[in-house]
């Protein structure tokens, strides 16, 4: 049925480019191209998402939300309490085996054997005794657990220690 007014023309009689006439890339060369652009895409994405979201964990898994504690300012010799929730994210009974602190003023009330379930939570308790600093301190606290090889939790708490003049 034609319109008045319109032309028609059957497939075969509109001219083509001259690009896609002569191609330098078979049809079979440009499908395949295509083909792997998509596959590259996709698994860029699943990377992406991989990273994300994490792998799944089926065993233990120790982590701390809030694993920086900011003390602010803090006059010399005073102490400070700060605490830190210590959570089972994995899918298996963990024991916290051992605190390890890089200085002596952070002291904790560490429970040695303590176990989590999957899910649960601990609340660990640190003071520091800014007793004798000055300035800017760092202080690290690293928790080892298990069972098994694990990469220990690193907790830190921060100030700026100022001299009581």
């Amino acid at each position: 049925m034609e319109v008045a007014g319109s032309v028609t023309r059957s497939r075969e009689s509109l001219p083509l480019s001259e690009d896609v006439q002569q191609s330098r890339w078979p049809l079979y060369a440009r499908r395949m191209f295509l083909a792997a652009s998509v596959v590259f895409f996709l698994a860029t994405l699943g990377a992406g998402l991989w990273s994300w979201v994490g792998p799944p964990t089926w065993g233990p898994l120790l982590r701390c939300p809030r694993s920086t504690y900011n003390c602010g300012k803090l006059p010399t010799g005073e102490v400070r309490k700060c605490v830190f929730l210590l959570q089972n994210e994995g899918r298996q009974k963990l024991t916290l085996l051992k605190v390890i602190s890089n200085c002596g003023c952070i002291v904790t009330d560490f429970d040695e054997g303590a176990e989590l379930e999957p899910g649960a939570s601990i609340p660990l308790r640190v003071q520091l005794d800014s007793t004798g600093m000055r300035g800017r301190i760092r202080k690290d606290i690293a928790i080892q657990w298990g069972p098994g090889e694990t990469k220990p939790l690193v907790l830190t708490v921060i100030a700026n220690v100022e001299s009581g003049q």
